[in-house]
């Protein structure tokens, strides 16, 4: 009983730390995310889009690097290639997931309207919530 309830509690240990890695790591990409979108924006003010795009794929790569190497420890002997794609695939679901509670939120609220970074945080949440449980138990699961 003692060894199961050992286990149980460094695994929920575990969880809790990877969580916390992943959400600090999307922390340290939203920095990187909105000095690149700015720099695009100064060369190019109607680069919004393209701008986001490049952005993007320096956020995606960046994070699933660190996610990798510190995260996710004892995946890092995976074909690279096969988990990149995984994880851009499941970012793409992630943001996917962000922007539909957000435009869900400022379409049907007035006070996210009025307040639109709220509904751009719950939006961060729902995603982070998302691209986390799917780098955990897709991109990154560990084959027992």
């Amino acid at each position: 009983m003692l060894d199961a309830s050992l286990i149980w509690l460094s695994r929920k240990i575990a969880s809790q730390r990877e969580f916390y890695s992943f959400a600090l790591i999307g922390a340290l990409a939203f920095i990187i995310d909105a000095c690149i979108l700015s720099f695009a924006l100064m060369i190019d003010p109607d680069a919004f889009f393209l701008g986001r795009f490049f952005s993007f794929l320096a956020c995606v790569t960046f994070t699933f690097y660190f996610n990798r190497q510190i995260t996710f420890t004892g995946v890092a002997n995976r074909p690279v290639v096969d988990q990149f794609v995984k994880y851009v695939g499941s970012n793409i679901i992630g943001a996917t997931i962000n922007l539909t509670v957000y435009g869900l939120l400022v379409f049907y609220y007035q006070t996210a309207r009025d307040w639109p970074v709220f509904a751009a945080a719950a939006g961060a949440v729902t995603g982070l919530i998302a691209n986390f449980a799917l780098s955990k138990f897709f991109v990154f699961k560990v084959s027992n």
